[in-house]
């Protein structure tokens, strides 16, 4: 029995959008295939609702490596950051961080205990210091705030496991600062 050979074909790429094809036509010579993208279509495409204004076409999603390049470079160059730091130190007790994960932790500002008045939910930057090298804190952005259970302004930053066993931070072997943080430039005196 022998086959007919077709006279377009319809490609669908599994990430592309519900009827969304594309045809194209086949024109057979001897055994060779030549191929011509067609312009028109026989079965019309859904349309979106084009009344619909939520939003939804400014949303744009990101793989991995493209958030942290999105992310990390604008935060620093948007807001200008203060010349000075000031040291964060682990809280007190012992914090775990499992194997090759991610874990938010508070961090203390004493040098900030004065002005917290003045600056509690103003923007710093935080950042890790050269001599802290048991995990790696990443960079970010967060509030400066002060819980009523604090002596102190805290920070939040993220700590990342990158190796295969289990971290111990013991805030009375690590007593010096791990992280450093800069102020939004508009706050500092």
């Amino acid at each position: 029995r022998v086959m007919e050979r077709p006279g377009y074909v319809e490609v669908v790429k599994g990430s592309d959008q519900w009827g969304r094809k594309m045809r194209i036509d086949l024109k057979w010579k001897e055994d060779a295939v030549f191929t011509a993208e067609r312009s028109h279509r026989r079965t019309p495409l859904p349309e979106p609702d084009s009344l619909l204004n939520d939003g939804e076409h400014l949303i744009r999603i990101l793989k991995p490596e493209e958030s942290k390049q999105f992310f990390s470079k604008p935060i620093v160059d948007v807001t200008a950051w203060s010349d000075k730091s000031y040291n964060t130190y682990l809280p007190p007790g012992v914090v775990r961080i499992s194997p090759l994960s991610t874990t938010s932790i508070l961090l203390r500002v004493p040098a900030l205990k004065p002005r917290i008045s003045q600056l509690l939910g103003v923007s710093v930057f935080v950042q890790q210091n050269p001599e802290f090298t048991h995990c790696k804190i990443l960079k970010s952005t967060e509030a400066l705030c002060q819980p009523k259970n604090s002596m102190f302004p805290i920070v939040e930053a993220m700590l990342e496991n990158t190796s295969k066993e289990e971290i111990r931070l013991d805030s009375k072997i690590i007593n010096f600062a791990v992280a450093s943080i800069k102020i939004d430039n508009l706050y500092e005196t």
